[in-house]
Protein backbone atom coordinates (compact mmCIF):
# COMPACT_ATOMS: atom_id res chain seq x y z
CA UNK A 1 0.00 0.00 0.00
CA UNK A 2 1.49 3.65 -0.74
CA UNK A 3 1.87 6.13 1.32
CA UNK A 4 -0.91 8.37 -0.33
CA UNK A 5 -3.02 5.05 0.27
CA UNK A 6 -2.51 4.54 3.89
CA UNK A 7 -3.39 8.39 4.60
CA UNK A 8 -6.48 8.65 2.84
CA UNK A 9 -7.13 4.98 4.73
CA UNK A 10 -6.25 6.77 7.78
CA UNK A 11 -8.15 9.89 7.00
CA UNK A 12 -11.49 8.03 6.30
CA UNK A 13 -11.24 5.81 9.27
CA UNK A 14 -10.87 9.33 11.38
CA UNK A 15 -13.96 10.86 9.50
CA UNK A 16 -16.20 7.78 10.17
CA UNK A 17 -15.15 7.77 13.77
CA UNK A 18 -16.02 11.44 13.84
CA UNK A 19 -19.37 10.78 12.32
CA UNK A 20 -20.27 7.96 14.70
CA UNK A 21 -19.72 10.58 17.81
CA UNK A 22 -21.90 13.44 15.91
CA UNK A 23 -24.31 10.45 15.24
CA UNK A 24 -24.29 9.20 18.90
CA UNK A 25 -24.57 13.01 20.27
CA UNK A 26 -27.41 13.82 18.18
CA UNK A 27 -29.34 10.76 19.46
CA UNK A 28 -28.43 11.89 22.71
CA UNK A 29 -29.93 14.99 21.82
CA UNK A 30 -33.16 13.78 20.40
CA UNK A 31 -33.79 11.02 23.85
CA UNK A 32 -32.95 13.86 26.10
CA UNK A 33 -35.69 15.43 24.58
CA UNK A 34 -38.36 13.21 23.97
CA UNK A 35 -37.73 12.52 28.09
CA UNK A 36 -37.81 16.10 28.62
CA UNK A 37 -41.64 15.81 26.81
CA UNK A 38 -42.37 12.41 28.04
CA UNK A 39 -42.15 13.97 32.01
CA UNK A 40 -43.90 17.20 31.44
CA UNK A 41 -46.70 15.42 29.77
CA UNK A 42 -46.45 12.89 32.74
CA UNK A 43 -46.31 15.77 35.11
CA UNK A 44 -49.49 17.53 33.40
CA UNK A 45 -51.73 14.36 33.36
CA UNK A 46 -50.81 14.57 36.96
CA UNK A 47 -51.59 17.40 37.73
CA UNK A 48 -55.32 17.17 36.06
CA UNK A 49 -55.50 14.35 37.98
CA UNK A 50 -54.58 15.16 41.10
CA UNK A 51 -55.22 18.87 41.96
CA UNK A 52 -53.45 20.45 44.39
CA UNK A 53 -55.22 21.50 47.09
CA UNK A 54 -55.87 25.53 47.51
CA UNK A 55 -54.50 27.01 50.66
Amino acid sequence: MSQKDQTNKEFLNIEKKALKEISLEIIQSNLQKFLKQMHQKRREELEKRYPAPIL
